[in-house]
């Protein structure tokens, strides 16, 4: 957890594409998860876990680059 860089826009990019994918989630999980942040529980483990999920599932598309930002490749 040391090594992984928390960047802004990765953390917003990640989990607004998620939530915009209405397959992916439900109004109920969206909920939970504010509610979630707001008391503190989800953790920055939670993130990391998301934004590497986040990222495998398009790894020939998109990286994760030494800032902690999420590139696009340019041959994908």
């Amino acid at each position: 957890m040391k090594d992984f860089k928390f960047h802004y826009n990765t953390i917003g990019e990640c989990f607004y594409d998620s939530y915009c994918q209405p397959n992916y989630t439900t109004t109920e999980k969206l909920l939970k998860d504010i509610a979630s942040i707001l008391n503190g529980k989800l953790t920055a483990e939670d993130y990391k876990k998301e934004i590497l999920q986040w990222i495998n599932e398009r790894s020939d598309e998109y990286y994760l680059d030494a800032d902690g930002q999420i590139r696009r490749n340019k041959n994908g």
